[in-house]
């Protein structure tokens, strides 16, 4: 049975749910982000596809605070993370910069263009994480 898209729209709308990204894949598939505003909102959206026979694929469900926890422990490796808050902490970020990368370097004991490459692929994963691309890309950072 084919669902008219009508049914979907009044789901959400019923739910208060919002629409964080939306792409479609083809004429048959679509990948959604959703917002709700509680975890009731979210069942009584599955009560309601379920009787509009609205079929879907539930990925991963996270909360405001688990979102954070995701960001902070997941996707990070420990000598990522340790570059980041020093950068972070010697205002490295800063414009302008209180701190060369040079600097920062030294305390690791590693090249500039070491710690550059492990700033970037800690930023990188944080952004993918942040708005919602990490499981859509193929690669993996490091």
């Amino acid at each position: 049975m084919v669902t008219s898209p009508d049914s979907f729209f009044e789901a959400l709308v019923e739910t208060n749910a919002t629409i964080l990204d939306a792409r479609g894949h083809g004429n048959e598939s679509w990948q959604f982000r959703l917002l709700f505003p509680s975890h009731e909102h979210l069942s009584e959206f599955h009560a309601l596809s379920q009787e509009s026979e609205i079929s879907f694929d539930l990925g991963t469900v996270y909360t405001v605070r688990d979102m954070g926890a995701d960001l902070n422990n997941v996707f990070l490796s420990q000598k990522q993370r340790e570059a980041l808050e020093l950068a972070l902490s010697r205002g490295y970020f800063d414009s302008p910069r209180t701190v060369a990368l040079d600097e920062l370097a030294a305390e690791f004991d590693i090249s500039s263009q070491a710690l550059s490459d492990r700033l970037r692929r800690g930023t990188k994963a944080i952004v993918e994480q942040a708005v919602g691309l990490s499981d859509n890309l193929h690669g993996q950072s490091q």
